[in-house]
């Protein structure tokens, strides 16, 4: 079952009846063992393990961008000392937005009690 199932069947499925068939009548006895398949199934190398899931582009893009975007808005707001709807409107964005981004990297405004 091994080989069977690590064989990539070129052929697709009329290659992989063929097999079957070629095993049940070179079989010797009542069940068909991995020595009455076809040499070519036999002599073949497993097919290879699929490989892990790779990041998505989303998962990736947001990997890179998040350390810059951080940067970027803690700049801004220094730019702007701390007023955030000053801040977002120089980043194109709505304030809603700027707030959100802020909580989404952990940032939060400190500004001096007179």
């Amino acid at each position: 079952m091994a080989l069977l199932c690590g064989y990539d069947f070129p052929g697709n499925v009329r290659e992989l009846k063929n097999a079957l068939e070629h095993a049940v009548i070179m079989a010797r006895g009542e069940a068909v063992g991995a020595a009455d398949l076809p040499r070519s199934i036999r002599e073949s190398q497993p097919a290879p393990k699929p490989r892990a899931r790779s990041k998505t582009l989303v998962e990736m893009r947001e990997a890179w961008v998040a350390p810059h975007e951080r940067k970027y808005l803690t700049e801004l707001l220094s730019e702007h000392e701390g007023r955030v709807r000053e801040a977002a409107k120089a980043a194109g964005v709505n304030y809603v937005t700027m707030y959100r981004l802020m909580k989404k990297h952990g940032l939060a405004i400190r500004r001096a009690v007179s």
